[in-house]
């Protein structure tokens, strides 16, 4: 019997974000390749993604403040991950997010163990400095890094990466949207946003955008944000301060957020910037009308606007608020709904698995390892 290949996913968590979500999603389906998955995560959290019950689940620590009151979490935790790969071999493994693509690149078992690195965001969201520099040798060092779509490779244009290759992976349509979508349009009651609080995601340019529907517009829909996260009580404050509470409501977590999202008439996404926004294909995939901002990376290989969708060149709130009112037409809101759902066919679990299989089969290929 031909042995299976040994590929581990590395990620700090398997809680809340997108990278988070496709880490489960291509376990899954490694696992419907048969190939022999394990997913290391640095430590456990509640609330986790599913995982196929046939991959292998581990944790660098037992807790997350065991994590916390490690001094030199980074040197620790390759320790960790050598001791880990001593006793469990693994013939590729993919790194998500900073700290696990930096330990694998320090890692002494890199000899025997093919490691591509993984970029998860928008490769300028880091400003030049240490980190971005320390990102960018670790990219190098390695020889290959996992990408979302082809505006991220842009950054890897440069003769520094000559030598890097460059596989692009889509993020992956949950398979569970195939079976739900919205069947119904209206004009716009209810708007609908997904991402965790952070900064990251700017949800105040929401909240100013319903405050001058309001008051500038005299129109009055109902904006439910859903995620959790450290700015959760800021933007509180802020829907208190415009009094804003019988229109806006910070839901947090939802189990069952795609039947959830079907009910309602708008999706809007303001980011600073992403890697592929997995609650923007996941809402187009459902056949919501959406209106995202152009940020790095991600929009505009997904919403081609004005035809499935429409992308903001403004970050001002003023600018959310005129093209709410603009597209609040029963038939533009389902023209471009429906085409939405057409065209995310394209990021369905077939066709993102088969790019996925053809980038390990490639890397896996090419490599020879050293004494």
């Amino acid at each position: 019997m031909k042995k299976k290949t040994r590929v581990m996913l590395l990620i700090n968590h398997l809680s809340d974000g997108g990278a988070q979500r496709v880490v489960s999603l291509w376990a899954h389906f490694l696992r419907q390749k048969n190939y022999a998955v394990t997913v290391l995560t640095f430590y456990p959290r509640e609330d986790e993604y599913d995982l196929d019950t046939h991959v292998t689940r581990a944790n660098l620590y037992t807790s997350f403040n065991a994590y916390c009151q490690i001094p030199n979490q980074i040197t620790t935790s390759t320790l960790l991950l050598d001791q880990y790969l001593t006793q469990h071999p693994q013939d590729i493994i993919i790194p998500f997010s900073y700290k696990p693509n930096i330990i694998c690149a320090k890692s002494s078992k890199q000899k025997h163990t093919l490691i591509t690195q993984t970029l998860r965001n928008s490769p300028w969201s880091i400003e030049p400095n240490f980190d971005r520099n320390l990102r960018d040798e670790c990219i190098k060092k390695q020889g290959s890094v996992i990408l979302q779509n082809t505006e991220q490779a842009k950054y890897f244009t440069t003769p520094e990466f000559a030598h890097v290759k460059k596989y692009i992976i889509h993020n992956p349509l949950n398979p569970a949207i195939t079976k739900i979508k919205k069947k119904k349009y209206s004009t716009i009651k209810k708007i609908i946003a997904i991402g965790r609080l952070v900064p990251q995601k700017n949800q105040m340019m929401m909240i100013e955008a319903v405050q001058i529907l309001r008051d500038q517009y005299n129109f009055k829909c109902q904006l439910d944000i859903y995620g959790v996260g450290p700015e959760q009580k800021k933007l509180q404050q802020a829907i208190n301060q415009h009094k804003l509470q019988d229109q806006i409501f910070l839901r947090g977590r939802n189990n069952n957020i795609f039947q959830t999202a079907i009910k309602y008439d708008l999706f809007i996404m303001t980011s600073f910037h992403e890697g592929t926004p997995n609650a923007l294909l996941e809402s187009m995939g459902l056949g919501l009308p959406v209106i995202s901002v152009n940020c790095q990376t991600g929009p505009k290989e997904l919403v081609n606007n004005t035809i499935n969708g429409y992308i903001l060149d403004s970050y001002e709130p003023a600018a959310l608020a005129k093209q709410i009112i603009q597209i609040n037409h029963v038939d533009i809101l389902k023209r471009i709904g429906r085409q939405a759902r057409h065209d995310m066919k394209r990021y369905r679990q077939k066709t993102c698995t088969n790019e996925l299989i053809t980038c390990l089969n490639t890397l896996l290929k090419d490599y020879h390892p050293y004494d």
